[in-house]
Order: structure tokens, then sequence, then C-alpha cells
């Protein structure tokens, strides 16, 4: 089985260094931010020759029936939408056009996920993020020591001034909220692929991970990046379970006493209440059918002076509607669905959710690539069927050393 596992390695390596070059390239605002896009060109490509290669393709399409089928209806009813709009903006239906039709594409292909290779990958990504970005700071003349003791005193700290301690990564990285949130699922994928390789995660990488992370002065990254590694500790057996169970509440509402002030209007997290607020006070006005981008963005900047919901699930409801809600909600239902394994893919679904959960919107493929993994179900089961293997080797042994009248006797042959 080892042997197969390699092989398939070998046979998709083209397909997988694609994908790992995309989640490299991604983070990064360079030439428009479109570098990453390269990649995924020729991603789509080979995958629709995979699949044109598969004789078996016309007999596998009924077990992806309902998940193409929520795929169109998502795609559907926002151009719908966008095309019977006084303002109509196709940006958003264009990525889901990319970016969830990819999903797709990679799961028909029957693409099998080299573990070790994203591994070592994020691994060496991190570490080489975290260097890029002290020397980005060090290059702008920002102190990160006096910094992080600003940090550590008894004064209150807004978002507008984490926004200006991460001004020096401005044209070089996204947004600091986006590119932060986007480290974390790169943590949540690492945990998974962890998980199912049933490896032990060092306490170096843990920490590059929160380094890296905490470069970026994101309160919502932070947040997420413990709940992450929290439910990956209580999934796993141990003592560090329980600890995962006591100790992250206490982080999560000391960062929360520390670093949010909902009675300011300096802060971002009052004015998100503000926004939540309105959405629900005026969801007949737009939730059922959706307004279209720009319409929403108007009619929310002419009201509360700002353009959008910060969160992607009101947002996606203001735009296009709740019918397009729940279509969106099916297919990613069906995906977890598809996942072999359920308990480690709760790290991913986790880690897409979080990630989110307070963005503008989540057809990002710095999102949904998350579901690349989720749907690839051959994935889990090389895993599976390695550690199988293992197993009936063991059994084997054990069976072997039994006295031979003993063995006939029973008539059972391992």
């Amino acid at each position: 089985m080892s042997q197969n596992i390699k092989s398939n390695n070998k046979k998709f390596a083209t397909e997988n260094y694609l994908i790992l070059f995309s989640l490299l390239l991604y983070p990064f605002e360079f030439f428009s931010h479109t570098l990453f896009l390269l990649p995924i060109v020729v991603l789509i490509i080979t995958s629709i020759w995979r699949i044109s290669l598969n004789r078996k393709w016309a007999g596998n399409y009924y077990k992806l029936g309902f998940l193409f089928l929520c795929l169109a209806l998502t795609i559907i009813s926002a151009l719908a939408v966008e095309a019977t709009s006084q303002n109509p903006n196709y940006l958003l239906v264009l990525k889901i056009l990319i970016n969830l039709p990819l999903v797709t594409l990679i799961y028909w292909s029957g693409l099998k996920l080299n573990t070790e290779l994203f591994l070592s990958g994020i691994q060496k990504f991190i570490v080489f993020s975290i260097f890029f970005l002290v020397f980005l700071y060090v290059k702008n003349d920002t102190s990160l020591i006096q910094i992080f003791l600003l940090l550590s005193t008894d004064e209150s700290i807004a978002s507008s001034q984490l926004y200006g301690f991460a001004q020096p990564l401005e044209g070089i990285f996204l947004t600091k909220n986006i590119s932060a949130m986007f480290y974390v699922s790169l943590f949540g994928l690492y945990l998974f692929c962890i998980a199912n390789s049933n490896k032990n995660i060092k306490t170096t990488t843990i920490i590059a991970f929160f380094t890296c992370i905490a470069l970026f002065f994101s309160r919502q990254a932070i947040l997420s990046f413990i709940a992450v590694l929290s439910l990956f500790l209580i999934l796993k057996p141990g003592i560090f379970r329980y600890l995962a169970w006591i100790l992250s509440p206490v982080f999560i509402a000391f960062i929360f006493s520390k670093f949010f002030d909902f009675n300011s209007r300096a802060d971002g997290a009052s004015e998100r209440i503000l926004l939540w607020q309105y959405f629900f006070d005026n969801f007949n006005n737009f939730g059922f059918l959706g307004v279209g981008l720009n319409t929403l963005n108007e009619m929310l900047y002419s009201n509360i002076g700002i353009d959008n919901f910060h969160m992607f699930f009101m947002n996606q409801i203001g735009a296009y509607g709740l019918t397009h809600f729940i279509f969106f909600s099916a297919f990613c239902v069906i995906a977890f669905s598809r996942s072999i394994n359920h308990k480690q893919s709760f790290i991913l679904i986790l880690s897409y959710y979080l990630n989110v959960l307070f963005q503008t919107y989540g057809y990002e493929f710095g999102n949904v690539f998350l579901f690349i993994f989720l749907l690839n179900s051959a994935f889990n089961k090389n895993v599976n069927h390695e550690n199988i293997e293992c197993q009936n080797n063991s059994m084997k042994n054990v069976w072997n050393v039994l006295p031979a009248s003993f063995r006939h006797t029973t008539g059972v042959a391992i």
C-alpha cells in the first residue's frame, strides 16, 4: 500500500505542486494580486485533462450530482441578481465561477494529495514569512520591541492603532486581517495534515505559526489561531485535550478584555455591532432576493458610512439573497459529508468559517482552498489504508507466534 501511495504522489506531482505554489503566492499583492492565478489556470487545465482520460467519468457523475447541482444553483442565483441589478458588478460572480468549480474539478479528477509535500512546503513558507515580515518592519524603521512593550502595558489598544502598526506591510501583503487569517487557514491545513498522518506537531512549529500571525497585529487572527489549535488538541487523546478546554477560554477572555473596546467608535468591533444591527433591522429590504454587490455597497454607505457588513454571510445574503445563501451552504455541507474522516475535517471546517466570519466575502481562493482538502476523500483513504495495512501486519506477526495446532483448530487465516 505504501508503494501505491508513492506511485500516486509521483503521478499527481504536478497538481500537488501547482496547489502548493498557488497557496504560497496568495497573500502577496504583487502584480495586482494576480500571481497566484497562474498555477490555478494550469491546475484547471490539468484537472480537465485528467477527467477526460478517466474512462469511468460518466459512471461516477451521479456521485457528484448533488454537489454540481448546488454549485450550479449558487452560480445562477448570483448571476441572475447581478443581471437584473440597476448597477451590476460581476466581480464576485467571476470569483465564484473560478474558485468553486476549481474545487469540484480537482475532486472529480481523482487527485491524490501528497501530505508530506504540503507539510514541508508550508513549514518552510512560515519560516520565510517570519523573516520577510521582520525585514519589512526593520526596513521601515519600525521597532517591533517597542510595539510589543506597548501591547504588554495596561493601556487599551484600539483597532486603528493596530492598523498603524502594520502599515509597513501595505502594498506587499493583502490587508493585515485578510493576510493573517490566510495564515490561520494554512495553520488549519497543516494541523489537518498532521492529524491524518498520525504525527505530532512540534512546539517550535506552533510558536512559528503564532509568531507569523502575530506580526500582522490582527486580533481576529490571534483568536482564530487559539480556536483552531484548541480544536486540534481536543480531538487528540491525552492530557492536552483537557488543558485546551481549560486554557483556551482564559486566553480568549484575556484578548477580548485587552484588545477590544465595544464602547468606542474608534474600535472596529463596535462598528461591526452597528452593521449587524442594521442588517437585521432592514432585512426585508434586501434579504430575500438580494440587490447586487454595488447596490448593497451604495445602500450601506449612504445610511451608515460603511460599504459592507464585514461579515461574509450578511454580505452574501444582502447581495444575492437568502436563496443563494442556502445553495452555497448546501454546497459546503455536501463537501463536509464527502470527507471520509469527519473528526479531523472539523479542523478545516472551523478554519474556513473563522476565516470568512468577519471578512467581506468567502469566495476567495484563500478561503475555498480548504475545500480541496475537505472534498478529496482519497487523501484520507490513503492514510487510513496505510494504517490498516500496518495493523494487519501486526496481527499477522502475533498470529504466527501462536502454536500451529491452535491455528489449524480455529480454521482462521490471516
